[in-house]
């Protein structure tokens, strides 16, 4: 039985999330976003690139091809960080794209978060939508 592209695509992501949050829970110290996340994009456009936090804003540049068979790259520079959220634009393949997610810290306990995290949705002015989820990394990440 063959599974729908976004049923793997949350399934590799989840276990990605969950394997990474075991590894880097003993170093992300309680509170700490800043810096650079591993992150994959799923859906109509997907690869694997990265997103840097740093001064409340947030830039996203992904290496990505399409299921069309196009390669270029998603990028979204200076995205607004309130909170723990983030939303902006940036591009794709010489599309607009919309981006809306979140920032989950570690709470300093490990019984929620226990790595820094990030997830959002995206949409392209051509209609095509994905999500793109990844974790710090701690060798890049600024304390």
């Amino acid at each position: 039985m063959r599974f729908p592209k976004w049923v793997t695509f949350i399934l590799v992501i989840a276990a990605t999330l969950i394997a990474s949050s075991v590894d880097a829970a003993k170093k992300t110290p309680p509170g700490q976003r800043t810096g650079v996340y591993q992150v994959w994009a799923g859906g109509y456009y997907s690869g694997r690139g990265t997103a840097t936090v740093k001064h409340k804003k947030l830039s996203i540049e992904i290496p990505v091809t399409s299921e069309a068979g196009g390669s270029g790259v998603l990028d979204a520079s200076n995205l607004h960080i309130k909170d723990n959220h983030f939303s902006g634009n940036g591009s794709v393949m010489g599309h607009s794209v919309s981006i809306n997610g979140r920032l989950d810290v570690p709470d300093g306990v490990g019984e929620e978060v226990q790595s820094a995290r990030m997830v959002c949705n995206f949409e392209c002015d051509d209609g095509h939508k994905g999500r793109i989820a990844g974790y710090l990394d701690e060798a890049q990440s600024d304390p």
